[in-house]
């Protein structure tokens, strides 16, 4: 009878469209910030940063579900049979949370899609990482039907929703201390390389999960002196998880140095391999105009103290704007990761960066403002940028 319940309300109730909202949630904040592009684990952090979104509307949703029962009587019709008037509220909750869980999977097979002929590793710490999605849906949708149990207003399911997404806000920028571990998002995005520690997630598992049975067990059972127990549960793995020392881990084989050649040479960490080609692409015109110069690099690095940084790409793994890539990609070759400080420096990487650039098809306006020079003066600018000479670089510049 309970499984009858659960599929009626998946069907004809809130748990189908609710499924739809959640994956429409969770596909967009992965599109909007596609930084987990060609990796795993950065697909799970994106689809854990998207239940800022979603928990709020399975909150909304709980209220509301939890309002029907009330305008329908349900308690009045139960009254007159032997069941336990848990089970009906409990059917709603399992309903909204496999709908909301259903649609944050489509969410993750959307970007799996995505991932999969690009991915250059596949580790496992981000499966559990993914799963305590659940339980944080299951939390939201207990906490919107308490809500909606004791609280009559039909107003009452947005104010829940908006309750519910300024507290997951607060607790990622405003609160100190370990508090803001109790959210379900840390407010922080991945390129794929970090996740949640297996410790986390662990005590995540049972934060959320001791949150859901004390909502459910507050506003279902008779005996409410039965939610003590979820709630000590719940009271355990936060004070555990406030106090924790680390919460991040860096899996082994993401950072792996790898290096790609495609006319010219990339290295960099293995979570980014899928981009080296392209990038070798863009680097190599530049690349082939300082072979031979002394102290010039011979190569493009990404990571690392001195390495460059990538910009934000697509979902499917390519470079967003590569024009602006090769911008960025001369000035750190012009610059050598700006080792050297001082103005003469600065302008005179900004020089290098235009000869760098200079003729290359597409790249007219990249670096405006600066007087083009000549393989000679380039020459003269990569001696001086080897042994940090202010002075030879201030009478570079002033030419």
């Amino acid at each position: 009878m309970t499984g009858r319940i659960i599929r009626a309300e998946l069907v004809r109730g809130p748990g189908g469209p609710l499924a739809l909202v959640v994956l429409a949630a969770t596909a967009g904040v992965l599109l909007v910030n596609p930084d987990w592009a060609g990796n795993w684990n950065g697909l799970a952090m994106g689809v854990r940063e998207s239940l800022l979104l979603s928990c709020p509307l399975v909150a909304m949703a709980g209220t509301w579900a939890a309002g029907r029962q009330r305008r329908r009587q349900t308690a009045d019709l139960l009254a007159t049979a032997p069941r336990p008037r848990w089970q009906p509220f409990a059917a709603s909750w399992l309903a909204l949370t496999a709908g909301a869980s259903l649609g944050l999977l489509g969410g993750w097979l959307t970007g799996g899609a995505l991932v999969l002929p690009i991915a250059t590793y596949a580790g496992i710490g981000w499966i559990w990482t993914l799963l305590v999605c659940a339980p944080a849906l299951g939390a939201s949708a207990a906490f919107g039907m308490a809500v909606g149990h004791f609280a009559s207003w039909r107003l009452m399911a947005p104010i829940t929703g908006i309750a519910a997404g300024l507290a997951m806000l607060w607790s990622q920028s405003m609160a100190s201390g370990g508090f803001k571990w109790l959210a379900p998002v840390p407010g922080k995005s991945f390129l794929g390389d970090v996740g949640y520690a297996a410790s986390t997630n662990a005590l995540h598992t049972a934060w959320f999960s001791g949150l859901a049975l004390t909502f459910l067990a507050v506003a279902s059972l008779r005996r409410r002196i039965l939610a003590l127990v979820p709630a000590a549960l719940a009271v355990a793995a936060a004070t555990s998880l406030m106090a924790l020392p680390v919460h991040w881990t860096t899996e082994a084989v993401a950072e792996e140095k790898v290096c790609v050649t495609n006319g010219a040479t990339v290295c960099g960490p293995r979570h980014q391999e899928h981009l080296y080609p392209e990038l070798a692409g863009l680097a190599r015109p530049m690349l082939d105009k300082i072979r031979g110069v002394p102290g010039s690099p011979t190569q493009i690095t990404y990571g690392g103290a001195e390495g460059t940084t990538l910009h934000e790409p697509t979902p499917t793994g390519a470079l967003a704007d590569p024009a602006d890539e090769r911008r960025a990609l001369a000035q750190w070759l012009a610059s050598d990761n700006y080792r050297c400080p001082g103005r003469p420096f600065s302008e005179g990487s900004a020089a290098a960066a235009r000869w760098l650039l200079e003729g290359i098809p597409g790249t007219e306006g990249l670096i405006a403002s600066v007087p083009v020079r000549d393989r000679d003066w380039v020459v003269r600018y990569y001696a001086a940028l080897e042994t940090c000479d202010a002075a030879a670089m201030h009478e570079l510049v002033g030419e």
